[in-house]
């Protein structure tokens, strides 16, 4: 009898200890070091203690004139008449970069509608591939729209 509950014993710390070390196995090692942690938290920047180092955020995170002014010249300008099928499309891909940009959302919508029409236009033009192309081009620039826009 002693034997048989030494032999459930060891069956049992050995069943234990497998589980134990099979469980072990399967916790990933740290990827990062303590060190690297702290090196990381201290590569932080401390939050602004005065006006003066809020002011200097502000006029470091300045949106550059020259871009903005580029932009609003995109967004405002209008097709050239004889732009037609894949050109028309670039126009309106520019555009609606640029709209974007500035954060136009009324205009994006209008922008992002024609895109699709002239894709659909494209369909008679192009070979499949390349319609297909533009026509995702178009779906992708309404989908990031309506991300803008919050829907």
């Amino acid at each position: 009898m002693k034997k048989r509950n030494l032999l459930y014993a060891f069956t049992f710390l050995f069943c234990l200890l497998f589980i134990n070390n099979q469980a072990n196995a399967a916790i990933p090692e740290e990827t990062i070091s303590n060190n690297d942690l702290v090196n990381l938290i201290n590569k932080v920047p401390p939050p602004p203690k005065s006006i003066n180092d809020v002011i200097k955020l502000l006029e470091n995170s300045k949106s550059d004139v020259q871009v903005v002014e580029k932009y609003k010249q995109i967004a405002n300008s209008k097709p050239d008449p004889n732009l037609k099928g894949a050109q028309l499309f670039e126009f309106h891909q520019r555009q609606f970069e640029a709209l974007e940009q500035l954060g136009l959302v009324k205009e994006l919508e209008q922008n992002c509608l024609r895109g699709i029409e002239i894709a659909k236009e494209l369909y008679k033009e192009l070979s499949t591939d390349a319609a297909d192309q533009i026509y995702l081009s178009a779906e992708t620039n309404c989908v990031n729209f309506h991300s803008v826009e919050g829907r």
